[in-house]
Formats: structure tokens, C-alpha cells, sequence
């Protein structure tokens, strides 16, 4: 094999360049020789696999066979590159294409090999492990790949004599060993008696300095407990702090990001949130009432996530994007006991279908129902889907880091790696030159990174396995509008046919968001407004709630709209002098503004010329021409 592959590369100049060594795993940079030579290899290899740039050595591949030994060893292989080795020679056998060995036979080699030579600590053999180590040695004699190089007969032959050979002399030098050691062992009690009594003598001198000594450990060793105690109080103390602020790490590395890259679409974005945070709080004093505040008193609670899916895994990458605080802290959900009882039916009871995808306008709950489907507590609903759910992703319009198809990959990859000790093997057995551990590279080629650390070992599971569910909340404000397509729905749509069914996904998206693509393989859920249930839900919501009966009833034409019912109770304290309730989420966002600004023109003038600007703005970078009135909508939805 090494010389064909050396007639067949003659012409190419030798590497100067050391590839493996200075390039590692990126070998495009490698020199021509090098590229060529690992292609060909690659060929002979019986299933592809990764190469250990830290242990071959590409630059001399062609200057002897025994330097393309190692090509064919696993990754992390230890052991010798001797291929005299039996461990070496059976891994060669087995993975090129070169050899044909039974592997009943290399796997029989083996273990006489590691369990009564290699890993055992005695030295001899009983007559049965001896019968199994030749009649072994006689069938790899026998296959038919040996014929063409031994002596078979001869081989025989030596193998027989070997066999018959009686190994007293080894036994009587085993005696003799054995008696020299109890002679050693003799003179050494001598030794340790005479030690024994000097090192008496020295304990006798130091009584009083080790009386001295004790009190002072005792003391220490109070003094080094309170201080660990301290330590560990000021750890977790720490640790709780740094849990609270990962969101606003997370939130502030993002914006400076964007920032630095356009100041002015960050300015748009940033005035846009103010504004939605601005309406979405308790009615707001006029600027120009006297005395007043210019902003309402906001209480920062602590967040909990108890019970809820973790996301804090740190294998085989940390962490470093939580998105659980994204689905936003939703009072406790009411109603919806009949949706989680049809998202049971279908994806723990049907192995046809790759998952379910609710569709809903803006207002329906949607975030709501996959943060309940992530923390549902025991005796909930949703609670049985809950002990299913491995995994979820969250895309935010308005966070890029959420919609690169890079991170998705990487979060399913780190859920999936915490819940399978199998899933997580595999990966470790890929290395660290894997694609997707460098997420840039893994953004390049988004496909061939979701199949070689999620498809392939998805894949290599053996066994019967409970479904898996995969959460995805808000598909549709993953698209990317420079690339005029949503990368993630992309690989959904190229990738999940190809997943073990046991392997299903839960997604939220808006109407009219998605291909058709998945009609075909996941059970489309209209959720309407007018449905019965939604406004049988809706009713349970706003009974809970602590206002008169009058306004309850005013509530109830909200025609199923949750986002619109929640909106009104955050002003519950107001809400009964209404006499008028708003028709929409639009009339509401219209009075909160007006409520804000006052009616006294001079007050809304200077924000409407920067609304304006911005608006500008806005259409230059993105639309690249004037904007039309849809445009507009779906800025001011966004």
C-alpha cells in the first residue's frame, strides 16, 4: 500500500513545511504532498474517521511504511506504534482496508492478550488459558490473508513445539526469586527493629515539644475549618451572584457587539425597546405635571428557574449564551390542559411524526407554553412531556447571537451530551479538532457540522430509546433578512428526516412563517383565537383576576387575544375607570403614549422628529429604499 500510494504521488514535491505539526487540523493549509498523501489514506481506511494531528507526522508519510501505522489507530490511541504489537496490529487488521482478518479472530487475540498477558498480574497460566491462547495463535495461522506470506506448515510446527514445552526452569527461577525475597525480607526486620528503637529514643526527647506542638495543630485546625466554612459561604454567595448577572453579561457584550459594528441601527433598536418597555409598565405621569418623576419606581426581583430545564452544561464547550430568561417570567399558566394532553398524544404516543409546530398570530401564549413545557413542576400539566424535553432554543429578532444557525448547532449539541452518556462519548471520541468546536468554521459549513455532531452519533445510539424532545420557541424570528432566508429553518428542514424518530421537536412560530416543506413531516397545529378552548382559557385567566365583574365582562370581548387581556390587568389599578376599553393592542400601545406624553403637542414634537430620523435610518440599512406601510407594520410589530 505505501509503495503504491508513493509511485502514485512521485511527482509531487516532498512537504517542507511540516503540515501536521504547524496547520494541526486545518488542512487547507496544508502543502500538496501532505493533502494528497491523507486523501489517499483515507481511502484504505475501512470507516473515516479523524487523524491525531498532535501524534502523525504528515511530512513523513512518504519516506517509510511504519509512519502511516498511526493513520489507521483510533485518536486517542496510548499504546505502541510498534507494529509488532499485538494491540497495534489487531487495530491495523481491523480499520485498513489492506487486511482481511476474521474479526472473531482479532477480537479472541485481544483478550487473551490484555486479560492474561498485557493487564494481569500472575505468571503463569492454568492448562485451559494455555489450550486458548494457541488454538487462538493456530486459527490466525489458518485465515486465509496469512497464506500468502508464512509458512503455514512451518509455522505449525513451532507453534506445536512451543506449545509442548514443559517451563520448569521458569518455575525453579520463580523459587529462587522467591527465597532471595524472604532472605531480604529477613535482614530488613533486623534493619527495622534497630530503626524502630533509635526513632523511640528521638520521641522521648521531643515529648514536651510535641505536647506544645498538638495544642497548636488543635487550634489551627479550628481556625482552617471556620475559615473553609467562610470560603465556601463566599462561594456560593458568589456563585448565586453570578447566576443573576449572566443575563446582563450576556445582554451587555451583545449590545456593545452591535454597537460598535452600527451605532445607529443599535440607537433605533434601543429606542424601539425603550418605548415598548415605557408602554408595557403601570400609566405613567404626564412630563409636564409638576413634581412628578420622569420615571415610575421598578422593583428588581430575584429570578428563579427552579426546576426548570437546565442549560448550564460545560461539555464538551460552556455555556456562554443561557436563553431560558428569554421566554420572559410569565405569571403561573392557566388553562391549556387540553393543548399538552393533544402535544402528548402526538409526539409520545405516534413514532411517525417528527414533532409538532404551533402557529399562532402575536398574543396567543406562545412563549408561554414552551416555558411552561420547560419547568413544568411534578403534578402539572405538561409535567410527563417535561421528563422528555432535552433541549430548547429561543430565536430573538433582535439578538443575533440567537438566530446564528452556529450557536443552535453548539446548545443541542452541549443538551444532548448531558443527557446521554452514550451521545457524550461519541463526541469526546471525535477530538478537539472536530469542526464544531471552533464555531466559526462550524458557521462556514453549517450542514456538514450538524451531521458530523448530531446526525452521525444521533445515529450510532443503540437500543430502545424514550422520545427526545427538542424545544424551539419563535422559529420565524430566526430569519435573516441580509440573507433574505432562516438558516435554522434551513437545517430543520434538510436535517430532521434524516434523525432517528425517537428524535422529535416541539416549535412555536407565527402564521405564515413557514415552509411547506413541514407540512409534510410535522403535525401543523393552528391555534386560533375564536377556538373554544383558547376562550374558555381566557376566561379562567381573567376570573383569577382581582377586578369588578363589570370590567371582567369588558374583558372578555378580547376575542382570545392573551397578550391584550394581560396588557389591560397590568393597569388593573385604572382599569375600572375606563369607560371605553381599548379595542386592541394597538388602541392600548396609542393611549399608554398618550397617557406618557400628554396631549400638549410641544411634548410629543421632539420624540416624533426622532422617531422620524430613526425611521430614516431604519429604511436606508435594511429596506434600501423608501419603506411602504407593510414595512412599517413590521417594524413597529418587531
Amino acid at each position: 500500500m505505501h509503495g503504491k500510494i508513493n509511485n502514485d504521488l512521485a511527482s509531487i514535491p516532498a512537504c517542507t513545511q511540516q503540515c501536521s505539526e504547524n496547520d494541526g487540523g486545518q488542512t487547507s493549509k496544508w502543502c500538496d504532498h501532505c493533502i494528497e498523501w491523507k486523501k489517499l489514506l483515507d481511502t484504505y481506511k475501512r470507516q473515516k474517521s479523524q487523524i491525531n494531528t498532535q501524534r502523525t507526522k504528515s511530512w513523513l508519510w512518504s519516506t517509510s511504511y511504519e509512519e502511516i501505522i498511526d493513520i489507521f489507530l483510533p485518536v486517542n490511541w496510548t499504546g505502541s506504534f510498534n507494529i509488532s504489537d499485538i494491540s497495534c496490529m489487531c487495530h491495523l487488521w481491523k480499520n485498513c482496508k489492506m487486511f482481511d482478518i476474521a474479526e472473531n479472530t482479532m477480537q479472541r487475540l485481544m483478550k487473551v492478550r490484555n486479560e492474561y498477558f498485557a493487564h494481569s498480574s500472575e505468571v503463569t497460566l492454568t492448562i485451559d488459558k494455555k489450550m486458548e491462547v494457541f488454538d487462538v495463535l493456530f486459527d490466525l495461522v489458518a485465515e486465509k490473508d496469512m497464506q500468502a506470506y508464512l509458512d503455514i506448515n512451518k509455522c505449525r510446527r513451532e507453534l506445536k513445539e512451543i506449545q509442548d514445552k514443559e517451563y520448569v526452569p521458569v518455575l525453579e527461577a520463580i523459587n529462587e526469586l522467591k527465597k532471595e525475597i524472604r532472605n531480604n525480607n529477613a535482614e530488613s526486620k533486623e534493619n527495622r527493629q534497630e530503626f524502630n528503637q533509635a526513632f523511640q529514643r528521638l520521641l522521648d526527647k521531643t515529648d514536651e515539644k510535641q505536647v506544645a506542638t498538638k495544642e497548636t495543630w488543635i487550634l489551627q485546625k479550628e481556625f482552617q475549618n471556620d475559615l473553609e466554612a467562610h470560603i465556601q459561604e463566599c462561594n456560593q454567595a458568589f456563585k448565586r451572584l453570578l447566576e443573576k448577572t449572566d443575563e446582563i453579561n450576556v445582554a451587555t457584550k451583545e449590545t456593545f457587539y452591535s454597537l460598535r459594528q452600527n451605532y445607529k441601527c443599535v440607537c433605533a433598536i434601543l429606542l424601539f425597546a425603550g418605548l415598548a418597555i415605557l408602554f408595557s409598565l403601570k400609566p405613567f405621569p404626564s412630563l409636564h405635571d409638576s413634581g412628578s418623576d420622569l420615571l415610575p419606581n421598578i422593583k428588581i426581583g430575584p429570578k428563579h428557574n427552579r426546576g426548570c430545564l437546565s442549560e448550564q452544561y460545560t461539555f464538551p464547550f460552556p455555556q456562554d449564551l443561557p436563553l431560558l430568561n428569554f421566554l420572559g417570567h410569565h405569571r403561573k399558566l392557566v388553562g391549556r390542559e387540553w393543548l399538552f394532553r393533544e402535544l402528548e398524544d402526538s409526539v409520545l404516543k405516534n413514532d411517525n411524526l417528527r414533532g409538532v409546530m404551533f402557529l399562532a398570530n402575536i398574543g396567543y401564549g406562545k412563549s408561554a407554553i414552551i416555558r411552561h413545557l420547560l419547568c413544568a413542576g411534578e403534578g402539572e400539566k405538561g409535567y410527563e412531556l417535561r421528563q422528555h424535553v432535552k433541549a430548547f432554543h429561543v430565536c430573538k429578532f433582535d439578538i443575533r447571537s440567537t438566530r446564528l444557525p452556529s450557536r443552535f448547532v453548539r446548545r443541542l449539541i452541549g443538551f444532548l451530551a448531558t443527557a446521554s452518556a452514550e451521545y457524550g462519548s461519541i463526541i469526546e471520541y471525535l477530538g478537539n479538532n472536530s469542526l464544531f468546536y471552533d464555531q466559526s468554521a462550524c458557521e462556514s459549513d453549517i450542514k456538514a457540522c450538524f451531521d458530523l455532531a448530531v446526525t452521525q452519533p444521533l445515529q450510532q445510539i443503540t437500543g430502545d430509546m424514550e422520545p427526545v424532545l427538542f424545544a424551539i420557541d419563535a422559529l420565524d424570528e430566526c430569519y435573516d433578512s441580509n440573507k433574505e432566508t432562516n438558516p435554522i429553518m434551513d437545517i430543520l428542514q434538510s436535517r430532521l428526516s434524516k434523525l432517528p424518530k425517537w428524535f422529535k421537536v416541539v416549535i412555536t412560530a407565527r402564521n405564515g412563517t413557514i415552509s411547506a416543506w413541514f407540512k409534510q413531516h410535522v403535525l401543523l397545529q393552528n391555534l386560533q383565537f375564536s377556538d373554544s378552548n383558547n376562550t374558555a382559557d381566557i376566561k379562567e385567566f381573567i376570573s383569577e383576576s382581582n377586578i369588578t365583574n363589570t370590567a371582567k365582562e369588558a374583558l372578555y370581548q378580547s376575542k382570545g387575544n392573551f397578550l391584550y387581556v394581560n396588557k389591560l390587568l397590568e393597569n388593573k389599578d385604572s382599569i375600572e375607570n375606563y369607560k371605553d376599553l381599548p379595542q386592541s393592542l394597538e388602541e392600548i400601545y396609542e393611549e399608554n403614549f398618550s397617557r406618557h406624553f400628554g396631549t400638549t403637542e410641544r411634548y410629543f414634537d421632539t420624540a416624533k422628529r426622532i422617531l422620524e430620523i430613526i425611521a430614516v435610518e431604519i429604511c436606508r440599512h435594511i429596506y434600501q429604499k423608501p419603506m411602504n406601510i407593510a414595512q412599517v407594520e413590521a417594524i413597529l410589530l418587531i
